[in-house]
């Protein structure tokens, strides 16, 4: 490398997040807050030629979260990003506790998403989880689509029933008085935005990974807006419209 790159890579933070040691899943966008809080400007994707979801799922599915939200997502926090294998691997973090800290100690808020296209105007959205991993974590799909109907909420299916551009799925999110849901993914990704929601955990599910991610039972994560907020009940159909009813 010309003494130029070096200084070139040093005048700016090119994170890289190599899929040999780290998971395709929707933490990436803890991992994307962290860096942009630490001056990332650009997000660099490698697989080092092996890739370790094969391990849970099909090869394919990497690449498929690749395309659905891995590459797009960047441009939700002003950065491009690329597939390449330059750029700093140990920078970032997929937890918590360690993006507040760091927001913390530089004395700022977090960065936040901002939608790339115009917000949509449906008033309530319901987003269904219905994964494969780990299926005890999904959604009572008789439930939500009564809870969906009952308050004429746009019914958003999980992706691999109905696939729905990141940019698109944002834009509606944003547009919406409330977003409903169970912990998922795509709602995750609503953690690091002023877009308001309500997500439902069942606190015999999700009770252990939240205590891993260094918070307990808690209605709100430390930098959430007044609008977001976490609801520690198993859902059901009345318990759901109780928790509405302020909106409705």
């Amino acid at each position: 490398m010309s003494d130029r790159s070096d200084r070139d890579l040093a005048a700016k933070l090119i994170a890289c997040y190599d899929l040999y040691r780290r998971l395709p899943t929707y933490d990436y966008f803890n991992w994307l807050c962290h860096v942009r809080l630490l001056g990332a400007s650009e997000i660099t994707i490698w697989s080092g030629g092996k890739l370790l979801m094969r391990k849970k799922w099909p090869r394919e599915e990497t690449f498929r979260r690749l395309d659905n939200f891995m590459l797009p997502g960047p441009r939700l926090f002003g950065m491009p990003c690329r597939l390449d294998s330059v750029g700093d691997r140990e920078a970032g973090s997929h937890m918590w506790r360690d993006l507040w800290q760091a927001a913390q100690e530089k004395g700022c808020g977090i960065p936040r998403i901002k939608s790339v296209l115009a917000p949509r105007s449906h008033r309530f959205t319901v987003t269904l989880r219905d994964s494969l991993h780990k299926p005890e974590r999904n959604s009572d799909r008789e439930v939500w689509t009564q809870f969906a109907k009952k308050i004429g909420a746009r019914l958003i299916d999980d992706h691999r029933h109905e696939p729905l551009g990141l940019y698109e799925r944002f834009a509606i999110y944003a547009g919406a008085q409330m977003n409903f849901g169970v912990v998922t993914g795509p709602l995750g990704m609503l953690y690091y935005s002023d877009v308001p929601f309500r997500l439902f955990l069942d606190p015999a599910i999700n009770t252990i990974d939240y205590a891993r991610q260094g918070h307990g039972q808690v209605e709100r994560l430390p930098w959430f807006r007044n609008n977001q907020r976490f609801v520690w009940m198993k859902p059901n159909f009345q318990l759901l419209l109780q928790q509405s009813v302020d909106l409705l």
